[in-house]
Protein backbone atom coordinates (compact mmCIF):
# COMPACT_ATOMS: atom_id res chain seq x y z
CA UNK A 1 0.00 0.00 0.00
CA UNK A 2 1.02 3.86 -0.55
CA UNK A 3 0.95 6.26 1.77
CA UNK A 4 0.88 9.63 0.49
CA UNK A 5 1.78 12.79 2.49
CA UNK A 6 1.31 16.13 1.04
CA UNK A 7 4.03 19.27 2.55
CA UNK A 8 2.36 22.29 2.88
CA UNK A 9 4.14 26.08 3.28
CA UNK A 10 4.21 27.62 6.16
CA UNK A 11 1.24 30.83 5.80
CA UNK A 12 0.89 33.31 8.75
CA UNK A 13 2.19 36.74 9.81
CA UNK A 14 5.83 36.71 10.47
CA UNK A 15 7.18 39.19 13.14
CA UNK A 16 9.63 41.65 11.88
CA UNK A 17 12.98 40.51 12.98
CA UNK A 18 14.41 43.97 14.53
CA UNK A 19 14.96 42.01 18.12
CA UNK A 20 17.71 40.30 16.07
CA UNK A 21 19.34 43.30 15.10
CA UNK A 22 19.58 45.29 18.38
CA UNK A 23 22.04 44.60 20.69
CA UNK A 24 22.87 46.03 24.15
CA UNK A 25 26.54 46.34 25.29
CA UNK A 26 28.16 45.41 27.07
CA UNK A 27 25.50 43.16 28.99
CA UNK A 28 25.79 43.36 31.87
CA UNK A 29 26.84 46.57 32.76
CA UNK A 30 28.31 48.60 35.57
CA UNK A 31 26.43 51.74 34.66
CA UNK A 32 26.81 53.11 30.69
CA UNK A 33 25.75 51.37 27.78
CA UNK A 34 25.15 51.11 24.37
CA UNK A 35 22.52 49.97 21.84
CA UNK A 36 23.23 49.28 18.52
CA UNK A 37 20.07 49.21 16.11
CA UNK A 38 19.09 48.83 12.43
CA UNK A 39 15.47 50.88 12.20
CA UNK A 40 14.28 51.61 8.92
CA UNK A 41 13.77 55.36 9.73
CA UNK A 42 15.57 57.65 11.58
CA UNK A 43 14.34 60.26 13.38
CA UNK A 44 13.28 60.39 17.41
CA UNK A 45 13.27 56.74 19.25
CA UNK A 46 11.27 56.61 22.36
CA UNK A 47 13.41 55.05 24.81
CA UNK A 48 11.81 53.47 28.24
CA UNK A 49 12.96 51.62 31.30
CA UNK A 50 11.66 49.31 33.18
CA UNK A 51 12.23 47.08 36.06
CA UNK A 52 10.95 43.79 36.50
CA UNK A 53 7.92 44.89 38.59
CA UNK A 54 6.93 46.60 35.91
CA UNK A 55 7.38 50.27 36.97
CA UNK A 56 9.12 52.95 34.26
CA UNK A 57 12.45 53.66 35.95
CA UNK A 58 13.46 56.32 33.27
CA UNK A 59 12.53 57.35 29.65
CA UNK A 60 14.00 59.36 26.90
CA UNK A 61 13.50 60.73 23.28
CA UNK A 62 16.65 59.98 21.41
CA UNK A 63 17.29 61.28 18.06
CA UNK A 64 18.54 58.71 15.24
CA UNK A 65 20.61 60.17 12.10
CA UNK A 66 20.54 58.17 8.87
CA UNK A 67 24.27 57.22 9.62
CA UNK A 68 23.97 56.78 13.23
CA UNK A 69 23.88 52.66 14.31
CA UNK A 70 23.77 53.32 18.14
CA UNK A 71 23.13 54.99 21.43
CA UNK A 72 24.04 55.55 24.22
CA UNK A 73 21.87 54.70 27.71
CA UNK A 74 23.43 55.74 30.78
CA UNK A 75 21.95 53.53 33.53
CA UNK A 76 24.32 54.70 36.55
CA UNK A 77 21.60 55.96 38.57
CA UNK A 78 19.76 52.83 38.62
CA UNK A 79 19.98 50.55 41.55
CA UNK A 80 21.45 46.94 40.69
CA UNK A 81 18.80 44.97 38.72
CA UNK A 82 17.44 43.29 36.02
CA UNK A 83 15.38 46.05 33.61
CA UNK A 84 13.54 45.80 30.15
CA UNK A 85 14.82 48.89 27.93
CA UNK A 86 11.95 49.57 24.95
CA UNK A 87 12.40 51.35 22.21
CA UNK A 88 10.23 52.63 19.81
CA UNK A 89 10.75 54.39 16.14
CA UNK A 90 7.50 54.88 14.78
CA UNK A 91 5.33 51.73 14.29
CA UNK A 92 8.99 49.51 15.21
CA UNK A 93 8.70 48.77 18.84
CA UNK A 94 11.60 46.17 20.46
CA UNK A 95 12.77 45.23 23.73
CA UNK A 96 15.81 44.45 25.42
CA UNK A 97 16.71 42.83 29.28
CA UNK A 98 20.00 44.54 30.36
CA UNK A 99 21.49 43.59 33.87
CA UNK A 100 23.43 46.50 35.48
CA UNK A 101 25.73 45.04 38.06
Amino acid sequence: STQRITVYKEVGVHENNLESKVMVMPNPTRGMTKIKYNFKNPGKVNLNIFDLGGREVAKEVKSVSPNQDYMDVDLRGLSNGIYIIRLQNGEEIVTKKVTKL
